[in-house]
């Protein structure tokens, strides 16, 4: 390139060092994303495992493999804002657990290691769909509310409809049972007692004697 005074000047020199500086830049940016990103997935892990934990513990000591897992994790937060050191707990809690047998034998082992408590608690959370048993306590979910379900078919749970508006007052689901049950006929009444009646007394009437006329 030739300067306005026409001296020939070498700016090679500057491509390498603008070059340097760019790569520097992308590297020190793409460096910080990835320490982020990492960052991010270590506490992320943490809370997956301990979510799992707690899915596994409520699965085996309600006896119920069908439980949601997106409300185990949203009961373990409500747990954990309710109960202080609660990450403690769930490993005093898994411990029990991973003897496994029946929920009775779960509780047995947790009565044991004097955590029955802390497990009636979880076993509570999942019944009735709250953190715990007390005015304003964090509700959760009614609808995955173990309570509900023995009548589901046949009640809503709170906050759910069967249908649409005015749904009531349609035919109820059926249960298995005819819609129009016969009537159990009722019993025959009893046979009257028997009375016994006397015939009334009869009374000998005398014939009347004739009259007799004498002749004079």
């Amino acid at each position: 390139m030739m300067d306005r005074d026409g001296t020939a000047q070498d700016h090679t020199g500057d491509a390498p060092d603008a070059g340097v500086t760019r790569r520097v830049v992308l590297t020190g940016a793409g460096a910080t994303t990835m320490a982020a990103v990492f960052a991010d997935a270590r506490p992320a892990k943490a809370i997956g495992s301990e979510q799992e934990m707690f899915f596994d513990i409520s699965r085996a000591v309600t006896g119920r493999s069908d439980l949601n897992p997106q409300t185990a994790g949203r009961l373990l937060i409500a747990m954990k804002q309710m109960y202080a050191g609660y990450s403690d707990v769930l490993t005093a809690l898994s411990q029990a657990v991973s003897g496994g047998g029946t929920p009775k034998d779960i509780l047995a082992r947790a009565e044991q290691a004097n955590v029955a408590p802390a497990m009636h608690q979880l076993i509570a959370a999942w019944y009735m769909g709250s953190a715990k048993n007390v005015m304003h306590a964090p509700m959760v979910s009614y609808y995955d509310a173990l309570m509900y379900r023995p009548t589901r078919d046949a009640l809503p749970v709170p906050t759910y409809c069967f249908a649409e508006p005015g749904w009531w007052t349609q035919d109820p689901p059926q249960l298995g049972i005819p819609a129009v049950a016969p009537k159990a006929a009722p019993p025959s009444p009893p046979p009257p007692v028997a009375v016994e009646t006397k015939p009334p007394p009869t009374t000998h009437v005398l014939p009347n004697k004739p009259v007799h006329h004498q002749e004079h």
